[in-house]
């Protein structure tokens, strides 16, 4: 992905001159607006596309230096400004098409200022970066490939990516090769001033598909050129060919060494039912430009490509800290990602070695959330007048055994679920009984879970509402 410089930024620190009434012969005071930073600030904004309007979410490196952010249009000339609020943000309104100029000042609590830029926005052009990035955050999902085994044929569903026809040119397809050789009929988009996509009803969401069919290839092209890599998609997963690989000495020599000071790049993760997303969260993010990364065992670098986020010093779009991992390359075991960090220099730092192992994410997330004190293993839903008791099967891939009692805690029942061992999708309920019927003579029920690894928690007690 390209990095196109689309915010023209000028830094300005403010200089004042001498005050009204200044006694003569004394030197003037500057005044607070003029007073130099040790540095100078560090600020990135995200414009957000919402309902119509553009807002501007600020993120300065330093947040304990930063008491206000204001920002306003450039034109007219008497334009009001706009104060961010307690969470930095800021709203522009409802912005007609075409680039806008904004100044954007930021002061200290003592009222200097620290910060002053200038940038542009073109509202259509950062809706559609908006809608760039759900996309890539959304890869393995853009198409489905649905089959059933009273079907003549296997049905091909574009439906996700039909609600953003408004910033797709094309949408190029083939089956069972990446000759991209078919077209997906889009209805026009209406006029894109706010773009907020939808499905009309003379879209078009599926084709229909030989039943031999393996997979679909598909690529985007966007509605200013722009064209993505081609994804695969199958109704069921081949073997992984990414499976996890054990650390190698020669490039775990190269990450950085424990020291007090945080890594420079550290690895989060999130499983939805888009699969699995890459989070890189870096020490500094204000001091990056690029992102580069690849899986073991290959050698080509890639770049995570440009964020919508600004960095206002630089006038350029910061890195994209966000990479939606294809399922082909989740498997059993530890997968090693190497990554490099470019600066605005362009000075490159690492490899770093960081490690991904969906199996221990599940089980981490899961210990997490269950081990919260107002997150309940046991809920209750009422029917008929009778009390139907539920457990939380969305973490069953990390359960071992559910252990429960009514009445008492000697836990000495166990509940029945579906195993679940696909490690690309969160599990789906597939029992044809997902809860139990509480006993009308019991105030309680007792539960106790076992994760896979054998970890047992303490008993917890939980009552249904009267």
């Amino acid at each position: 992905m390209r990095t196109p410089t689309l915010a023209a930024v000028v830094l300005v620190l403010l200089i004042g001159g001498p005050r009204p009434g200044q006694p003569a012969g004394r030197p003037a005071a500057k005044p607070k607006a003029a007073i130099r930073a040790a540095e100078p600030l560090s600020l990135n904004v995200l414009p957000w596309p919402s309902e119509g309007r553009l807002q501007l979410y600020f993120r300065p490196a330093s947040r304990e230096r930063v008491a206000k952010i204001r920002c306003r249009l450039a034109e007219p000339a008497d334009s009001p400004w706009i104060v961010a609020d307690s969470d930095l943000r800021a709203d522009l309104g409802d912005l007609s098409a075409g680039r806008h100029h904004v100044e954007v000042e930021a002061f200290d609590a003592a009222g200097a200022t620290v910060g002053a830029y200038k940038l542009s926005l073109d509202p259509q052009d950062e809706e559609l970066r908006f809608h760039k990035k759900i996309l890539a955050q959304t890869a393995n999902v853009w198409v489905e490939l649905g089959d059933r085994a009273e079907w003549k044929e296997k049905t091909l569903y574009f439906t996700h990516l039909v609600s953003d026809k408004e910033v797709l040119r094309e949408i190029r397809y083939s089956l069972d090769s990446c000759a991209l050789d078919r077209r997906f009929p889009l209805s026009p988009a209406t006029a894109c001033g706010t773009c907020r996509g939808g499905i009309d009803s003379d879209d078009k969401l599926y084709e229909k598909v030989p039943k031999a069919t393996v997979f679909a290839c598909v690529q985007l092209v966007y509605r200013d050129g722009e064209t993505t890599e081609a994804r695969r998609f199958y109704h069921e997963l081949p073997p992984a060919s990414g499976a996890g690989v054990t650390p190698e000495p020669a490039l775990a020599a190269m990450s950085p060494a424990a020291s007090p000071s945080p890594a420079p790049v550290t690895l989060a993760t999130q499983r939805s039912n888009a699969g699995w997303l890459l989070i890189f969260k870096l020490a500094k993010p204000h001091t990056v430009r690029d992102i580069r990364y690849r899986f073991a065992p290959d050698t080509d670098w890639r770049s995570t490509g440009p964020d919508p986020e600004i960095n206002l010093v630089t006038g350029e779009r910061s890195p994209n800290p966000t990479l939606a991992v294809d399922p082909l390359r989740i498997a059993p075991g530890r997968l090693r990602i190497d990554v490099k960090l470019v600066d605005w220099k362009g000075v490159e730092s690492g490899p770093y070695a960081l490690w991904f192992d969906p199996a221990a994410e599940v089980l981490r997330e899961a210990k997490a959330r269950l081990g919260r004190s107002d997150v309940p293993w046991a809920s209750f839903s009422h029917h008929n007048g009778r009390a139907l008791v539920f457990f939380p099967l969305s973490y069953k891939d990390a359960f071992r055994e559910i252990r429960y009692s009514f009445g008492t805690c000697d836990l000495g029942q166990r509940f029945p679920f579906d195993p679940w061992t696909d490690l690309t999708q969160p599990p789906k309920m597939t029992e044809k009984k997902g809860y139990l019927d509480m006993p009308s003579d019991s105030a309680f029920i007792c539960a106790q879970l076992v994760f896979s690894d054998g970890e047992v928690t303490e008993p917890r007690r939980f009552e249904p509402d009267k």
